[in-house]
């Protein structure tokens, strides 16, 4: 996920008047946001998984640009949700990530054997029919499965709020 502002050729000055710290600060507060609205989950991965690149001035075209990023595994699929006929990993007992970890991290079973059989029924159903965050497509960040954004999402109004409070700086 991109946030990218572009001062034009106000570049020099954009970094001399301190908005370069006032750009970071937005992003951080997005960030913030982020990981407040994330669902804490088994493995509280994607809520722990919210960070900024650092920001960088392009001198070609004067942009500053700086990324939001979620490093946490099938991080789209997590906020997006995910299609049928895409399965989700399987994972491993003790691993972090799959169906079977989260099975007994959430106690659904704590035999192996059990939380196996109940992860791979989750699994098919997902195959089958898709999860029920993509099937309202209704998630909190504004992207699809794909990770696209979706128009009008709180990715895109972030990256408008974040333009808007620099130009008024």
């Amino acid at each position: 996920m991109r946030v990218t502002v572009n001062p034009g050729r106000l570049a020099s000055q954009v970094m001399k008047k301190g908005l370069y710290d006032a750009y970071i600060d937005s992003l951080l507060e997005v960030t913030q946001e982020f990981q407040e609205k994330s669902p804490i989950g088994a493995s509280r991965q994607l809520i722990e998984g919210w960070d900024i690149t650092s920001p960088r001035k392009e001198s070609v075209t004067f942009d500053i640009n700086a990324s939001i990023v979620n490093t946490a595994p099938n991080a789209r699929n997590r906020i997006g949700g995910r299609p049928g006929g895409t399965p989700p990993p399987i994972g491993e007992v003790g691993g972090k990530e799959g169906l079977l970890p989260w099975v007994m991290a959430k106690g659904i079973a704590t035999n192996p054997k059990k939380a196996r059989g109940i992860a791979f029924a989750i699994r098919r159903k997902i195959m089958n029919e898709g999860t029920e965050r993509f099937k309202a497509k209704d998630n909190w960040v504004g992207i699809d499965h794909r990770g696209k954004r979706i128009p009008g999402g709180r990715l895109e109004r972030a990256e408008k709020e974040i333009a808007d409070k620099l130009k008024k700086l």
